[in-house]
């Protein structure tokens, strides 16, 4: 091999390892690398569905002790439960046995400037849940978080109330954080970062709660 050759050699290889190092460090990438090997390689049992909220956790699978490809995250930043509605097609398509939702806090900030309510929230949210029991896709549904110093926690609560009831009629799981996350109707500050979205404390909490779901529905072992 000739000096040129093996100089653009050893730069080919310094460059791979730098892209290496950056997906590795990149929760981002790294969700991205992981939902491209997944789709083609996975047998998903566990879809989540969500605004930023849920697309932040990223990588949810060893969140929540799976380390494997069985776990899919359709989650996007920014959307409302309208939005959302087109992502129960791709989520059947995967066919889970369970999915976790967790909505809301956009279309009450979308409300607050529109001087809207909640109802197209509830007709959407109830939606998407008679689409994934229709698919036998099992929904488990996380409250609508506080934000920190919440200005409208009455419009959460109400749509809380009414995902409540809408679980009650379906006979679904509700998961809760605002008694490990919030006080006086406000995300505090130890477990957000900018008043919004959680940190890695708050993840490992909601964590911990879809896992022993997941074990209650017998999706998970256990002992994994």
């Amino acid at each position: 091999m000739s000096n040129l050759a093996l100089k653009l050699s050893l730069l080919l290889n310094v460059v791979l390892l730098a892209v290496g190092v950056s997906v590795l460090q990149s929760s981002y990438l790294r969700w991205v690398l992981y939902e491209r090997i997944a789709e083609r390689f996975g047998s998903p049992e566990i879809a989540f569905m969500g605004d930023s909220i849920t697309a932040f956790g990223f990588v949810w699978g060893p969140r929540i002790g799976q380390y494997n490809l069985n776990v899919r995250n359709f989650a996007k930043k920014g959307f409302t439960t309208g939005q959302m509605l087109p992502l129960v097609r791709d989520v059947s398509l995967v066919e889970p046995k369970a999915c976790f939702i967790m909505a809301g806090i956009n279309d009450i900030i979308r409300a607050e400037e529109t001087d809207g309510e909640n109802e197209e929230a509830k007709r959407n949210y109830r939606k998407i849940i008679d689409a994934l029991i229709e698919r036998k896709i099992v929904p488990v549904i996380t409250l609508t978080l506080y934000r920190q110093n919440e200005p409208h926690p009455d419009s959460v609560d109400d749509l809380n109330r009414f995902l409540q009831a809408l679980a009650k009629e379906k006979n679904l799981t509700v998961i809760s954080l605002q008694e490990d996350l919030c006080e006086n109707r406000s995300l505090m500050p130890a477990y957000t970062e900018d008043g919004l979205h959680l940190n890695k404390r708050a993840y490992k909490i909601w964590a911990v709660k879809i896992r022993q779901v997941l074990v209650e529905k017998g999706i998970a072992d256990r002992n994994e």
